[in-house]
């Protein structure tokens, strides 16, 4: 995610990716190059991003995962496949053929 997407993130990560003296500020960069590859229009460029080191990413977030609620560390948790449709929904037939009918 860009830095201006953090809010997405829980508050205790935003800076993680706002504050440029942050341990991993460096993985977002505020210049950065544009690859063409033939195009005319900058927004048909892919950017050129440094590699992130998955291990400091990691151990960035490990550093401040005490801040998550209870609720931000079960959204972050794997959980059951939900899968829903509506009834006049060409694949509810195949939904059901391969899960069952739906609970009542």
């Amino acid at each position: 995610l860009p830095p201006r997407s953090s809010h997405a993130l829980p508050a205790c990560l935003t800076e993680l990716m706002t504050d440029p003296a942050s341990d991993i500020g460096d993985f977002y960069p505020t210049e950065f190059a544009l690859d063409l590859n033939g195009k005319k229009f900058a927004w048909q460029a892919v950017v050129l991003l440094p590699f992130i080191d998955e291990a400091r990413l990691t151990e960035a977030i490990d550093d401040r995962i005490d801040g998550l609620s209870e609720d931000e560390l079960r959204r972050n948790s794997h959980g059951s496949v939900l899968m829903s449709t509506g009834t006049c929904h060409v694949l509810l037939p195949h939904f059901q053929r391969a899960y069952g009918p739906p609970p009542t």
